[in-house]
């Protein structure tokens, strides 16, 4: 009964314990279950009201869309309207056709009438207010409900004088945008705030929302900000499943046991995991100590640590053998060890001692050693101090052997030095060559290379300064100096110059041959520009003597200055060499200075010489023919072939119009064998036709006379019936004595070609041009043809011409003849052929076969 009596208490405990658990248990369980349910209904409210913000985004989105589309149609429309009310009709008629949400469109034009367009019956603009919306110029009105209970928007445009009405079926619209489908479930609204607006407009209410529970969505549409509200009809509350808080319940029991054992379990697994890292760690280190212990016998390093507190030192093997001391023991003293240094290496040790490796600071230092045998090494040593078990300081270190190192670094820094010496040699070699390269080897000065480099310069350190300015200088017949006194002389006549140019500039300028017979000045400033031409002019113009030899040298100089900051430095030098060509062109020894003028003519020119060329290619270069008259029969003598253009746009253009930018381009040659070849087609063709000309002359230019083709096309072509005749220019030099001139001359008589000379006593002809060019024919210029009337000055003139072409028996020609009265006295004068207005002029080539066929001059 006792023992019964002490089991009750025992039993009475453990069914009290047993109610705690259970008790603690529910108590557990039902907590659980009231916090799950809260989660879910949560957790449903917000994801429900998370679905109602997103579909009101699509909402906003197609809203967004529709309204912007009716503003555009709106602004479309009014401007429409302000230009043409018809056109502003069809397109809202259009509008209309293609939308079904929109049912009106209301325009009031700047006359103040109303148009209205609308496709239902009856029309809807008839019921609305008479004022619908503000005096906006962008407005939104309604809903505005009409008489027969549909409900709409009203869309206000004005613009100026004009507006448009735009009437949106609310119904239609809202399908449009999908809000029909979602007003089943929920009560919405929009609100609008327009641009000029001082409060918020109510457009569209469903069950207006005022619970303050509405999810809610701002958007910009059409420069207005808009608001669309919404929430469930039902509430945002949902009925939660209590089976599923029952499955929560149930799941946060089991994890109450679950839980506890997975802990239990990963700790183990974490600890067998280290246990296994300790081992593979242990191992690690065993093979990095082999590793390293066969590196430092393969690299040849030896170890050695030292006692701060005694400075005994133990060193192992390959430290004992590189000291050469194999055998000796392992045990030495920081005595011993230092007596082996090297004496001039000593005293860093002596001084500083290993102070810097006890601080564990890291020391290192490279010395020399004398081995037994005598043998001076190269060591490097690194140490680093520790506490031992005991806490002692010791050093532990390593030497190494690094005298091939440090032998090859003698050799290199001696190869170093033999090689920066090479370089320094080099290197003033380069400026030697640099410097040679740079200047003219004749004459000392900087040649083009250089005077190109300075250019770069200038150019890279930004805008060229104001009033820089760039002389460029060309000597004047120097050719001619080079073919009859020798280069020699020629070359000596540049170091001339290059010196009368060096002491006449300022030490700022920057001199510099580019080429031939040409010279360079670049000015910082164009202060002494002129005064520094005409110093060289007139230093010039003066007779030089070099060598004992007396010769004149003449200078042509073009200038230009950079003004307006913008001009680059290839620029300013373009422009002084059409300023030099500008000087050349007026004569020997002559300045020009750059000028926008001087630019307008180069771009007319090259407009010209453009359009010439094309003119060449087309045939529009033609010849004109005016006959000449024996002066005693008055019957045909010959015909002289004088070119034209016939310009397409211009007419017909003389010959001063377009020959002298035809010489300046070089294409006077392709003009004058353009003339000559059709002259000689079509007096093929007279005489095919038994139209005979007893002569036919064409000019020909300096640049022509001088083509080593002439010769060639001339022997090639077959000769004319008609004597030929190639009239020179007067211009052109005939006093100097010109080998190749004089040769030129004798081969065109060799082949039948006669030489006349045109235009003769306006030019450079003289007496001793006549003998040295003995030409077949000698024209009179009309300049002094024509005053022999009024002028007994003149007519001596032209009657001294006369006697000394009948004296040297040269044919003499008058040109210009204007009347009868002219051509009587050049008759009496002994003038044997007569040109001019008096009996023909120039005449296109059909119109010249007419004349001749009817044989004009037999009429007069």
């Amino acid at each position: 009964m006792a023992e019964q009596s002490k089991d009750l208490p025992r039993h009475a405990v453990n069914i009290k314990a047993f109610i705690l658990v259970a008790v603690f248990f529910f108590a557990a369980l039902g907590t659980g279950i009231y916090f799950a349910d809260s989660f879910i209904r949560s957790t449903i409210e917000h994801t429900y009201r998370q679905q109602t913000l997103m579909r009101l985004k699509g909402f906003s989105t197609a809203l967004k869309s529709t309204v912007e589309n009716i503003d555009r149609m709106g602004s479309v429309i009014n401007q429409t309207l302000a230009i043409s009310p018809s056109t502003a009709k069809v397109a809202a008629r259009a509008y209309l056709t293609r939308l079904d949400w929109l049912e009106t469109a209301i325009l009031h034009d700047a006359a103040g009438q109303t148009i209205v367009v609308s496709d239902r019956q009856p029309d809807p603009a008839g019921q609305l207010p008479s004022a619908v919306v503000s005096g906006e110029d962008r407005a939104i009105s309604g809903p505005i409900t009409l008489n027969d209970g549909r409900k709409v928007l009203v869309f206000h445009f004005r613009d100026g004088l004009v507006e448009t009405d735009l009437v949106t079926d609310l119904q239609e619209l809202l399908g449009e945008v999908g809000l029909i489908e979602f007003e089943s479930d929920f009560n919405f609204a929009i609100q609008a705030d327009l641009l000029k607006a001082s409060n918020k407009h109510l457009l569209i209410s469903r069950s207006g929302i005022d619970d303050g529970s509405a999810v809610i969505n701002d958007i910009d549409i059409a420069g207005n900000h808009w608001t669309l509200s919404a929430s469930p009809k039902t509430g945002w509350a949902r009925a939660n499943d209590w089976r599923e808080t029952i499955r929560i319940a149930m799941i946060l029991v089991a994890l109450s046991y679950l839980v506890p054992v997975a802990l239990l379990f990963l700790l183990l697994r974490s600890r067998a995991r280290g246990r296994r890292e300790i081992e593979t760690n242990r191992r690690e280190i065993n093979a990095l100590s082999q590793r390293l212990a066969v590196a430092l016998e393969a690299s040849n390093i030896g170890m050695w640590e030292q006692d701060m507190d005694t400075g005994d030192q133990i060193w192992d093997d390959r430290l004992q053998e590189i000291y050469g001391l194999k055998g000796s023991g392992a045990r030495h003293s920081y005595a011993d060890w230092l007596s082996r240094i090297h004496p001039e290496d000593r005293k860093l040790y002596e001084d500083v001692g290993f102070r810097g490796s006890s601080k564990q600071n890291g020391y290192q230092r490279q010395f020399r050693i004398i081995t037994p045998d005598g043998k001076i090494k190269v060591m490097r040593s690194a140490s680093n101090s520790f506490h031992d078990a005991d806490g002692k300081l010791k050093i532990v270190g390593i030497n190494w052997d690094v005298t091939a190192d440090f032998m090859l670094q003698q050799e290199l820094a001696s190869s170093k030095a033999t090689a920066e010496a090479r370089n320094a040699e080099l290197e003033r070699a380069r400026r030697e060559m640099e410097d040679i390269a740079l200047h003219d080897a004749l004459t000392g000065i900087a040649n083009r290379s250089h005077f190109e480099r300075r250019l770069d310069e200038l150019q890279k350190a930004g805008p060229l300064p104001r009033d820089a300015t760039i002389m460029l200088i060309d000597l004047d017949g120097f050719k001619t100096i080079n073919d009859t006194m020798g280069h020699f002389f020629g070359d000596e006549v540049l170091k001339y110059a290059a010196d009368v140019f060096a002491q006449a500039i300022e030490p700022t300028d920057f001199l510099a041959r580019t080429g031939g017979d040409e010279f360079v000045i670049l000015m910082q400033h164009d202060g002494h520009a002129n005064t520094l031409a005409n110093q060289i002019i007139t230093r010039f113009n003066m007779p030089v003597t070099i060598g004992r030899r007396a010769c004149r040298i003449g200078a042509s100089i073009g200038i230009a200055r950079a003004r307006d900051g913008e001009d680059t430095a290839g620029q300013l030098l373009i422009k002084a060499d059409l300023a030099l060509y500008e000087a050349k062109r007026r004569g020997r020894g002559q300045i020009a200075h750059y000028s926008e003028a001087l630019m307008r003519e180069t771009v007319e020119t090259k407009l010209v010489a453009d359009e010439l060329l094309e003119a060449l290619e087309n045939g529009q270069i033609v010849p004109y023919y005016q006959p000449l008259f024996d002066a005693e029969t008055g019957a045909l003598a010959g015909v002289e072939a004088l070119a034209r253009w016939e310009h397409p746009v211009h007419g017909l253009l003389m010959p001063d119009r377009f020959l002298e930018t035809a010489e300046r381009i070089g294409t006077i040659k392709k003009v004058d064998l353009c003339i000559f070849e059709r002259a000689l087609e079509d007096v093929a063709e007279w005489n095919a036709n038994e139209i005979q000309v007893p002569a036919i002359s064409v000019n020909i230019s300096a640049q022509r006379l001088s083509d080593p083709e002439l010769m060639v096309e001339l022997s090639r072509r077959p000769k004319p019936k008609a004597e030929l005749h190639f009239e020179l220019l007067e211009s052109i030099p005939f006093d100097q004595e010109d080998d190749e001139l004089t040769e030129t001359l004798n081969a065109l008589r060799a082949l039948g070609t006669a030489i006349d000379i045109d235009d003769f006593g306006s030019g450079y002809a003289s007496l001793v041009g006549l003998l040295n060019v003995r030409p077949n024919r000698l024209k009179i210029a009309r300049q002094l043809v024509q005053p022999i009337l009024v002028s007994e000055e003149r007519r001596r003139v032209v009657q001294t011409i006369i006697g000394i072409g009948r004296s040297l028996g040269i044919d003499v020609v008058a040109e210009g003849v204007e009347s009868m009265a002219h051509a009587e006295m050049l008759r009496d004068l002994g003038c044997s052929k007569l040109q001019g207005h008096a009996f023909a002029r120039a005449m296109s080539r059909e119109a010249f076969t007419t004349y001749i066929a009817e044989k004009a001059w037999q009429k007069r």
